[in-house]
């Protein structure tokens, strides 16, 4: 999370909150833990890190999605914040739980015209 004007202390509230759409189908605690707290940026400190632990659960899906969500930005001495337009972030779980896949065994194929086939 980064914010602007680094003179004061300032702090913002994050929760994660499942993905919507017909590809989301996340569930906290199935594919993700839920996670919400608290970050506090001292004066002069930019950016800080939110961090969602992700549950491997060996199953075979399609990739999904949730939501971390800022909200209730304030500062000491009190003066007025807000969330920027981008106070929502999309995280992409990607499915790495898979029998296989295929592919071809080289990217390119040449054949004579003469032998009537290309053998792939």
């Amino acid at each position: 999370v980064k914010r602007t004007h680094l003179e004061q202390q300032a702090t913002i509230d994050y929760c994660t909150e499942d993905g919507l759409g017909p590809d989301a189908a996340t569930a906290a605690s199935k594919d993700y833990e839920p996670t919400a707290g608290s970050l506090v940026f001292e004066p002069g400190v930019e950016s800080l890190t939110v961090t969602v632990p992700i549950i491997d659960d060996d199953q075979q899906t399609n990739d999904k999605n949730f939501l971390v969500k800022l909200s209730n930005p304030r500062t000491l001495p009190e003066m007025p914040c807000r969330v920027s337009a981008n106070g929502q972030a999309t995280v992409l779980i990607l499915n790495d739980d898979f029998a296989g896949g295929f592919q071809w065994s080289a990217d390119e194929y040449r054949a004579r015209s003469e032998t009537g086939e290309v053998k792939l």
